[in-house]
């Protein structure tokens, strides 16, 4: 009889000890971001979360590209984000396409910052990867191409002005 009685003592504290640790791990996993809440095209959603730091996942079309931004949560003083260009839009020039479509790019932006970002323009300076190179080197071509197009025009003044004197 006393046997039985130490049986059931010792399983009711397994039970109790299992029952502990099932909670500890639920509420670690729901608190620790593993669950984003999908703001789907909800930018005010999105903002909101930003602000605090919170486990977002977000859509944005722009100019018929999509975009997927997802806040990863915080990481010291910094809210960590990836930022995905998923499909640019119809009709985009195919070498465009191959230099941005389907990169991403992570961001470490400063908490303190939060508030002074307003879009991917704003993100750019905090974040390392493929979507951002690809966007410098589009940048660097359309400012040669400009370059190059009006050197007639710069190398003609250039001449003027030094045959003046």
């Amino acid at each position: 009889m006393i046997r039985s009685k130490k049986r059931i003592e010792i399983s009711f504290n397994k039970l109790v000890l299992g029952i502990l640790i099932l909670v500890v791990l639920i509420w670690l996993i729901f608190f620790s971001g593993f669950f984003k809440k999908n703001c789907e095209q909800d930018e005010t959603c999105f903002n909101e979360r930003l602000l605090e730091c919170k486990s977002t996942k977000f859509v944005a079309v722009r100019n018929g590209n999509i975009y997927d931004y997802v806040i990863e949560g915080s990481k010291r003083d910094s809210c960590v984000l990836n930022i995905e260009l998923r499909k640019m839009a119809i009709g985009t020039d195919l070498k465009l396409k191959e230099k941005l479509e389907g990169k991403s790019m992570i961001c470490y932006v400063p908490k303190d910052k939060l508030d002074e970002v307003k879009d991917i323009e704003g993100l750019v300076n905090y974040c390392s990867g493929g979507l951002k190179e690809g966007i410098y080197e589009v940048m660097i071509e359309k400012l040669y191409g400009l370059l190059v197009q009006n050197l007639g025009d710069i190398v003609g003044e250039v001449k003027k002005q030094l045959f003046k004197f």
